[in-house]
């Protein structure tokens, strides 16, 4: 039997509204084929959709204040940067027998 998981959904909460929350830069995701597919949300509450995933994989997700792409998490209120990087690591379970 197998787990049949593809993608994920995690909850991001911010203590201020922010911005910069983007896909495949400031919030990646590693291992095997994940991406990030989906970043939706705003404010300081964001649903971040992390697809590829396959039985037995193991995974990082993880939230960076400075993107690869020139990108930046920050406050909308006072433009400060987030201060550290927030990292996840995961399995997919693998199938039962």
């Amino acid at each position: 039997m197998m787990s049949g998981i593809t993608s994920l959904e995690v909850m991001l909460a911010f203590s201020a509204p922010v911005q910069g929350v983007v896909a495949n830069d400031t919030v990646t995701a590693t291992g095997g084929a994940a991406t990030i597919a989906k970043v939706s949300g705003g404010s300081s509450d964001y649903t971040v959709t992390i697809a590829g995933l396959t039985d037995g994989g193991m995974y990082t997700f993880r939230v960076d204040p400075q993107g690869k792409k020139g990108g930046a998490i920050t406050t909308t209120a006072c433009d400060l940067p987030l201060r550290q990087a927030a990292v996840v690591d995961f399995s997919v379970p693998a199938p039962m027998k």
